[in-house]
């Protein structure tokens, strides 16, 4: 009875093992043929992606135990150097096309936000039916809302604003204010919104932003630049400014170090040394392990619906005490199991008698023993580190779109990495040997003879050499085109070659290409439009003068009284109907022959005082006949002007009959010129009349445009005049601004630059009409 318990027990204990033993077994069994994709919404030269790809290839490992991977591609949408919507377009192109050509994936790795928002729209599209796990995302309300759908999951990445904020105010506890810098990228302004979510109870400072879209980065060197030593700043975010620029982090870190007095803090990892004095923060690798932790149970059967969103971060809190003892910091504030960089480390208070016996002991009874286990730690720690290192690279080798090269001293390629073959087709072979200086010569390169003489006086000075792009003979005779980068490798001193990553950029040049064809189709076509007005215009004039002339006859009756007064007012229509049909074909005439580029500007010394009263008079009978009053107010000593005066003169008539036309019966119509504060000569026609509203501003401004249909059907007109207006002004180099309150007023303003402003000629007195008097 006893020895069948007991064999029963042994049965039963190895059908346990077995069973621990088949279960990774058959997890590497079931992920070793998978296929799965990740999509980096960076580049792999950003500072988070390296540690994700590390992160996703352990987070596999653990799983399965040292076992076999699946197989892992990469691409990069590249959005925080690029960040256009133009691009986007294209990734989408890209990535279709290599979806198309390739096995299907068996599942998504998404990273970062611009990534996930690609995989939301493309969800039915690029990625239908595909399962999509995501990490390092900071919109965690959209993370959120992903928790239990059928195609989405992953691990949310949350600064921890409120312990970093804790953690200056203990280091820095005299402090009241906080300076916070943020940008203009996405993730940037989530991490602005997150701060103000900081409960009050949680925020010892006064909070003041330092922000990237209402400023650029040379505008936040100088804000910082005035900052005292003890005013602490938070570094969010500072990549985009907007204007569109962005810089690189190493660029940010070296912009904040040369102007700030005071520390620095960051909440996203750092490099010791680099600058930021601390910060609890965001752990890249491990958000790339637990998204792979979820991939793998997706992958073995796990319905992605029961793996829930991962809200919580594993953020880790860093300080480098070479800023503390620096900026003067208090040490006691530094929060226990925090990770210290730079920390010097002093033995005090030991007797001297009982350090020299203690290490007598270990000399003479365990020198050999320790030595050899010092040495063996030593040698197995190298080995596991340089296996690691070597199979980290590989791996991003393996999945980058760029490749690897070597060359000697002469630039000549000794070393070229597998990726080369796959991403151009050509064999490594026939270009080893060879260097990229060969092509300097073809007739088609897209780097011209300053950049080439730039880059070779890099390689002679011997420096390093970022994103050099030549154009090569392909294998096949095709056209190709490569971007560079590299370093030198020094011997004791003496240059060895240099070593590098390489990209193949042709499809890009190809699609740059197609834009500019595109662009320049599209510039003759408007050319050749601009160019036909003109000349119908012509042909449209000349018939038109006799209809106009002979009508003037039959007006003034110069071959005799018409017996029938009809006919009479017949003519009269006809002679006003041509004048205005005149008056539309001359201002088309001339936005025609503005935009063809055949208008030049006759320029002389221009009186204004004297051009402003001349339009008044000309204008005088129109606003008389409207029952409105016309006031000048012109600045007293205001200097002349330099243009064309004819161009000016139609500038304003076109303003006052704007003004005049759209005025109702006892309304006020002013112009008035004055220098302008910005330097150069500003001059305004304001009327009391139906004005603009808002949203049609800037459509008014455009050829054949006006404000609303029913007032284009109750004034007529066909909307030359403001756009011809700001044609011809801006032809003098100034420009034209409309204000406006609908129903109420409207002020048309010219600016006309200070290159312009001239001294008075001499002039005799014109006192025909005052400066404040009313037509």
């Amino acid at each position: 009875m006893r020895g069948r318990i007991l064999r029963f027990a042994f049965l039963l204990l190895a059908a346990i093992a077995a069973t621990a033993a088949l279960g990774p077994a058959r997890a590497e069994a079931m992920l070793a043929d998978k296929r799965v994709l990740f999509v980096s919404s960076y580049h792999l030269g950003f500072h988070s992606v390296p540690k994700q790809i590390e992160g996703i290839r352990a987070g596999f490992e653990e799983f399965l135990q040292g076992g076999t991977q699946p197989l892992i591609d990469v691409e990069f949408m590249d959005t925080k150097r690029l960040g256009s919507a133009i691009y986007g377009r294209v990734f989408k192109e890209s990535l279709q096309a290599k979806l198309d050509a390739v096995e299907p994936y068996d599942l998504v790795i998404i990273g970062d936000d611009n990534a996930l928002d690609f995989a939301i729209q493309e969800r039915d599209g690029l990625f239908k039916g595909l399962p999509i796990v995501f990490h390092s995302v900071n919109n965690v309300e959209k993370a959120k809302s992903l928790d239990g759908d059928p195609q989405f999951t992953g691990v949310v990445e949350i600064l921890s604003l409120s312990d970093t904020v804790r953690l200056i105010k203990d280091l820095i506890p005299s402090s009241k204010r906080l300076y916070v810098i943020g940008d203009a990228t996405p993730t940037g302004r989530l991490n602005l919104v997150q701060m103000e979510k900081i409960p009050s109870t949680d925020m010892p400072f006064e909070i003041v932003p330092l922000s990237l879209e209402s400023m650029t980065h040379e505008d936040l060197a100088l804000a910082l630049g005035v900052l005292e030593p003890d005013q602490p700043v938070l570094l969010l975010s500072a990549f985009r400014d907007y204007t569109g620029r962005s810089r690189s982090r190493s660029q940010v870190f070296d912009m904040i170090n040369a102007n700030l007095r005071a520390p620095f803090f960051h909440p996203m990892p750092f490099v010791p040394g680099d600058g930021p004095a601390g910060g609890r923060v965001v752990s890249h690798y491990e958000q790339g392990r637990a998204s792979a932790g979820m991939a793998a149970r997706i992958l073995t059967g796990t319905p992605i619906s029961e793996i829930a969103v991962q809200i919580e971060s594993p953020n880790v809190t860093y300080v480098d005490m070479e800023a503390v003892r620096k900026f003067g910091l208090n040490s006691d504030g530094i929060p226990k199991g925090s990770r210290r960089f730079n920390d010097v480390t002093k033995i005090a208070g030991l007797d001297v008698q009982v350090i020299w016996i203690g290490a007598l002991f270990i000399l003479f009874q365990s020198a050999l023993i320790a030595m050899l286990v010092v040495n063996h730690l030593y040698r197995r720690r190298a080995r596991i580190a340089l296996k690691q290192s070597e199979r980290r690279f590989r791996d991003i080798a393996a999945i980058s779109s760029d490749w690897f090269w070597e060359s000697d001293e002469n630039m000549r390629l000794t070393e070229l990495s597998d990726r080369f073959e796959a991403v151009t087709g050509d064999t490594a072979a026939s270009r080893l040997g060879t260097s990229h200086l060969d092509y300097q010569d073809l007739d088609w390169n897209v780097s011209n003879a300053t950049d080439w003489e730039n880059h070779r006086a890099q390689l002679e000075a011997r420096a390093p050499f970022r994103n050099f792009e030549y154009a090569r003979i392909g294998s096949g005779g095709e056209r190709r085109y490569e971007r560079i980068s590299g370093t030198p490798i020094f011997d004791d001193g003496v240059l060895t070659g240099y070593r590098g990553i390489g990209s193949d950029v042709t499809e890009e040049y190809e699609r740059r290409n197609q834009l500019l064809r595109a662009i320049n189709e599209a510039d003759l076509a408007n050319r050749t439009k601009s160019a036909f007005l003109a000349n119908m215009s012509h042909e449209l004039r000349t018939p038109l003068n006799a209809i106009i002339g002979f009508s003037e006859i039959l007006t003034g009756q110069l071959f005799g009284k018409m017996e029938n007064e009809r006919y009479l007012d017949y003519a009269n229509d006809i002679n006003e109907t041509g004048k205005h049909l005149l008056t539309v074909l001359n201002d088309l005439l001339d936005i025609s022959r503005i935009e063809a580029g055949f208008v030049k500007l006759d320029e002389s010394v221009i009186d204004i005082r004297q051009m402003l009263r001349s339009c008044a008079r000309m204008l005088g009978d129109r606003v008389t006949e409207a029952n409105l009053s016309l006031t000048l107010d012109i600045q007293e000593d205001l200097p002349a002007l330099y243009g064309d005066e004819t161009r000016l003169r139609q500038v304003l008539i076109n303003l006052l009959i704007n003004s005049v036309k759209f005025t109702p019966s006892g309304g006020e119509i002013t112009m008035r010129a004055a220098l302008a504060g910005k330097g150069g000569i500003d001059i305004e026609v304001m009327d009391t009349g139906v004005g603009i509203s808002q949203q049609d501003i800037q459509r008014v401004m455009e050829p054949f445009q006006q404000a609303e249909q029913a007032l284009s059907r109750r004034y007529g007109g066909v909307g030359l005049g403001l756009s011809l207006a700001r044609n011809l002004t801006e032809l003098h180099g100034g420009e034209i601004t409309v204000e406006s309150e609908q129903g109420s007023w409207t002020r048309v303003r010219i600016h006309l630059p200070a290159e312009r402003v001239r001294a008075y000629p001499e002039r005799e007195n014109d006192d025909s009409l005052s400066d404040a008097a009313a037509l």
